[in-house]
């Protein structure tokens, strides 16, 4: 993760230990773990609450499309589409027949 090797890390140790002191030594190992568990805590909340507000963005523009694609194949208006050109038809039909034997 920080990409620290063990000589590395056996100074960071040796400089903490002259530091500190031995006897705070794992006082301070222990507060510094806490600090580190509390910090990855709210970097997983801040994650999910981004992934959250994505799902949302993501549920919202599913619903639009949703929404569109009723009002785009709304049956009731395909029907009355349907009627309207039935009757347009039936009066070019009947208008025809009407010159037809009118001749």
């Amino acid at each position: 993760m920080f990409n620290i090797g063990f000589g590395e890390l056996i100074a960071i140790l040796a400089i903490a230990f002259l530091v500190v002191g031995p006897s705070d030594l794992p006082k301070v190992a222990r507060s510094i773990a806490k600090l580190y568990k509390r910090a990855r805590k709210l970097w997983s909340e801040v994650m999910a609450a981004i992934n959250l507000d994505a799902e949302m963005e993501d549920i919202k523009e599913t619903k639009k499309e949703v929404e569109l694609t009723i009002k785009e194949s709304n049956p009731v208006e395909a029907v009355k589409r349907e009627i309207a050109d039935v009757k347009q038809t039936v009066k070019v039909t009947q208008k025809e027949a009407e010159e037809q034997f009118s001749k």
